[in-house]
């Protein structure tokens, strides 16, 4: 190798350095890029759009992207989290919707998500709670999250009702 190449190789590995230090002490990638708030806006536009249309894989796969620009941004992970519901996979929705409400524990679509994904999983307490706030907040002002709250938290509890009915039906012993 020469020494031109060892030196250009040398520098590269200096930068890299440098960014992995950058994200070790927290910083995000799209800091570090210098991405400005209109451009993580318009990414997260394409995952809306992508959405919008169906096309889950394309919206999951932009959000995967910002979410590795910005890990607290929270459609993107509300992305995820809905394209996990779609999928049938409550244990993967669980875990990017609760990223989401670490970030904006108000979010009503966020919560509602989350008390959905808690329901499909079984665990019937965390989306009665989850649920519970969507009702408390009064869909913030929308009805229809309101109302789809009440209906899930009837479902949880039916179907914590049969749970309990089930065990107990169980010979003992």
């Amino acid at each position: 190798m020469s020494e031109k190449t060892q030196g250009k190789y040398s520098e590269e590995i200096k930068t890299l350095y440098k960014v992995a230090e950058r994200v070790a002490a927290g910083e995000s990638m799209a800091s570090i890029l210098e991405l400005t708030p209109g451009d993580m806006a318009f990414f997260e536009g394409r995952a809306y759009e992508f959405h919008r249309r169906g096309q889950f894989e394309r919206a999951e796969e932009v959000a995967l992207g910002i979410v590795a620009l910005d890990e607290t941004r929270v459609y993107p992970l509300l992305v995820l989290g809905d394209v996990a519901l779609r999928r049938r996979d409550a244990e993967e929705a669980v875990m990017w919707l609760e990223r989401a409400a670490e970030q904006d524990p108000e979010d009503v679509d966020v919560l509602i998500r989350l008390g959905e994904a808690h329901v499909r999983a079984g665990s019937f307490e965390r989306a009665n709670a989850m649920l519970d706030r969507v009702i408390a907040a009064g869909g913030k002002g929308d009805e229809v999250y309101a109302r789809r709250a009440r209906a899930l938290k009837g479902v949880a509890q039916g179907r914590q009702r049969e749970e309990a009915t089930a065990t107990s039906a169980l010979p003992a012993g």
